[in-house]
């Protein structure tokens, strides 16, 4: 006799609720050679909190096979540690910063000598240049300074030489030709 298809599925569904049944019994069922871990609790008067501890409480080393379980466990390796986890990390490599040193000012330009040359005169076989500013007359020569600001380097006609002292630059002042 041959089985139709309809008996076959219906063989194999009373198989599968079967199964089924016998292993919901089975998880549901306690085991009574599984025994029941409890967390360790101080058997000393008060126990940690200051409440009493019932009696019938176990310790790890009361409880059946509770020492082979423990020797069974591996301390954890701990692979790296993270600090922040929430911090933002990407695989790709960081962009270089580039340090740019802050512009360098330029060197302040020596003004042009505010005087005006009013002549000179050959006296001893040394030059002297009359200079005029503002109200003043002034007799220069050769490495005279004027007003802390000026020193007169070199007087040679046609031109008279300037040192401004703040910036150390050089100016040149027309003089005209010697007579």
């Amino acid at each position: 006799m041959t089985a139709g298809p309809a008996r076959v599925s219906r063989r194999r569904l009373v198989l599968l609720i079967g199964v089924l049944a016998v292993t919901a019994v089975l998880v549901l069922t306690d085991d009574p050679k599984t025994p029941e871990v409890v967390p360790a609790v101080s058997r000393a008067a008060g126990g940690p909190t200051g409440a009493a501890v019932a009696p019938s409480s176990y310790t790890r080393a009361e409880v059946p096979g509770t020492a082979d379980m423990i020797a069974a466990l591996k301390p954890r390796v701990v692979v790296a540690r993270v600090e922040d986890a929430f911090v933002v990390r990407s695989w790709r490599k960081p962009v270089p910063v580039a340090v740019v040193a802050p512009p360098v000012p330029p060197k302040p330009e020596a003004p042009a000598p505010p005087y005006v040359v009013l002549g000179k005169q050959l006296l001893d076989g040394r030059w002297q240049v009359f200079l005029g500013l503002q109200e003043r007359t002034l007799i220069v020569k050769e490495n005279d300074t004027i007003d802390g600001t000026w020193r007169v380097s070199l007087i040679k006609p046609p031109s008279m030489a300037m040192l401004h002292l703040p910036t150390g630059q050089q100016r040149a002042l027309v003089i005209g030709e010697g007579n």
